[in-house]
This record gives structure tokens, sequence and C-alpha cells, in this order.
């Protein structure tokens, strides 16, 4: 009687403790689903920024195109003024010499306040799939590098045009964007006579070749890094669709 008492305790006790160790595995495998779940979420929402970002350098790359490809026009029109003994129209030389100024000093950056805060925080690693991490990280070393390389191409041409030429001022754009891109409208047609005698007689002349082709180049590498924002705006959105 005693021996049966004892072993219905037992028994109670472990069905008790076993009922217990269950719980405890359920309630830590909820916890673990939960933070796999949020950890999901955080990678989600840390991918989906590092797109909105991308599509901002592809707009930045498509104006830039644009703005390249009136640089070159512009400077061929320049060096074939310069080089040849032929008639100009005073106006429309000083304008093409201010916009063959252009990238002068305004190169464009990389749109990465995403990425640089995965970085300082540590967090890059959110990103589980670790090719995916490393196609991040050489979009945004091959945009640092290649923006090193268009300043070491740099010219003395926009210097010597912004002494030369007067400038209308800082035009607004919109959204507190100015662009200097204007010849002063306030100048006489003496004056810009007198201007393109100086700059024909001048140094300019020098480096307008050099100006060009550095416009050549940072056309083919605008292009390259759009083809590569584009390639990797794809991978992006197909792990997007993966994780969520």
């Amino acid at each position: 009687m005693i021996w049966k008492k004892l072993k219905d305790n037992w028994l109670n006790a472990i069905g008790e403790l076993l009922i217990i160790v269950v719980g405890v595995l359920i309630a830590l495998a909820i916890d673990q689903w939960n933070a796999n779940r949020l950890e999901r979420q955080e990678e989600a929402d840390a991918v989906s920024r590092i797109l909105i970002d991308l599509q901002t350098d592809l707009d930045d790359f498509a104006f830039r195109l644009k703005s390249v490809s009136a640089k070159e026009q512009s400077l061929a029109r320049v060096r074939s003024t310069l080089t040849q003994d032929i008639a100009v129209e005073p106006e429309q030389l000083l304008t093409d010499i201010i916009v063959g100024a252009d990238f002068g000093w305004n190169q464009g950056f990389a749109q990465r306040p995403t990425y640089d805060n995965l970085m300082a925080s540590g967090r890059l690693g959110i990103i589980q799939n670790a090719d995916v991490r490393d196609e991040i990280s050489n979009y945004y070393r091959l945009y640092e590098d290649e923006h090193i390389r268009i300043d070491e191409r740099e010219t003395g041409y926009p210097a010597l045009s912004y002494q030369l030429v007067p400038r209308r001022g800082l035009d607004e754009v919109g959204d507190g964007v100015t662009l200097e891109r204007t010849l002063d409208p306030e100048l006489s047609e003496e004056q810009m006579i007198i201007l393109v005698d100086l700059i024909r007689s001048g140094p300019i002349a020098d480096h307008v070749t050099a100006e060009l082709n550095l416009a050549r180049f940072i056309r083919e590498v605008e292009l390259t890094l759009q083809w590569r924002a584009k390639k990797l705006v794809g991978e992006l959105d197909g792990y997007l669709e993966q994780i969520e």
C-alpha cells in the first residue's frame, strides 16, 4: 500500500516535471521564433532603406549624365573656337566656358546613410547573406574609389574659368538647391568682347582638351556606377522577397 502510494506520488511528480519542461521548451521556442521574426523585420527594413538610397543614386546618375553631356558639348565648342580663327558669338562662348567648368568642384556623392549607420553600429551583419553584404560594401567602395580617380584628374580649367567669366550668381532651382551655371546678365556687349579677347590670349585654352578628356572619363565612371547600382537594386529586390 505504502509502495503504491509512493509510486503514484513519483509518477505525479514526474508528470508535473514533464509538463513544466515542455512548457519551458515551448516558451523558449516562442521566444526564439519571435526573436528571429524581429531580426528578419530589422533585416528587411535595412535592405529596404538601402534600396531607397540606391534609387536616389540612380536619379542622381541620370541627372549627372545629362550634365556631363552638356559639359562635353560646351567644351568641344570652346576648343573649336579657341583653336580656329573663326568669328565667335561672345555670349555663347562665355556661356560654354561656364558650362564646361561643371564638375570642377562639385562631384557627386553616394547616398549612403543606411550603410554608414549599419557600419558604425556594427549591425551590417543583420543582413545575413554574406554575398549580399559583400555586394553592398563593394558598391560603396567602388563609388568612393572611382571618385578619387576623378579627383586625381582635375585640371586648371575650372579655376581659370571662374577667374575670367563673371557668373550670374546662385540661381535657385528648388528645395534649397542652387546652381551657378549662367553668365552675368549685367555684362555689356563691349565687356563680353573684352573677356573673349582675354580668353583667346590667356592660358585657359591650354586646359580645354584636358578638361574635355576629364568630362569623358566622368561619363564612363557615371555609366559604370549606374550599371552597378541597377544590378545591386535587382539583387536586393530579389533578396527582400525571400526574407519578407
